[in-house]
């Protein structure tokens, strides 16, 4: 494959990974309020895992407790979730999403839903060696950002 061939697959590779991360935050904007994908991820693992608390929620989602602290406020804020005194323990508190949360949730699932669906379909016309290539390409591109000399620590 010529030096040219090669610098436009790579442009185009590069065009269709921001296309993704486009499509990746503006898929999970809420219609009904204005929300992060950051609060979404939240509301989705509050739902996989209720119970759940803000400590065992930071540990879960890879951030602090300050920094779940404020998505927890900012969810309070536009009454998606709410938080419960455990009773057994008047210091323990549960996050609990609320009707509206939970609407979040079901449309978030919906349109993964959606997108699988139609990847999937997508990828069944396609020969299981390829999609074996493509992945191996995958791993070998992500190895590269993984191992970027200015981003090592």
């Amino acid at each position: 494959m010529n030096r040219e061939t090669l610098n436009q697959f790579n442009k185009r590779f590069q065009g269709f990974v921001e296309q993704y991360d486009s499509l990746s935050k503006r898929q999970h904007i809420s219609n009904t309020t204005s929300i992060s994908v950051t609060e979404i991820h939240t509301l989705v693992t509050i739902a996989k895992m209720q119970p759940i608390n803000l400590i065992r929620l930071a540990e879960k989602r890879s951030v602090s407790r300050s920094a779940i602290t404020q998505v927890v406020k900012n969810l309070e804020r536009k009454d998606l979730l709410i938080k419960e005194k455990v009773p057994e323990n008047s210091k323990s508190i549960y996050l609990k999403l609320t009707a509206s949360g939970l609407e979040v949730v079901r449309e978030h699932q919906k349109q993964d839903d959606y997108l699988n669906k139609e990847v999937l379909a997508i990828l069944t016309r396609y020969s299981p060696s390829l999609l074996e290539d493509m992945i191996g390409l995958m791993d070998d591109i992500e190895k590269v950002w993984k191992n970027l000399p200015w981003l090592r620590r």
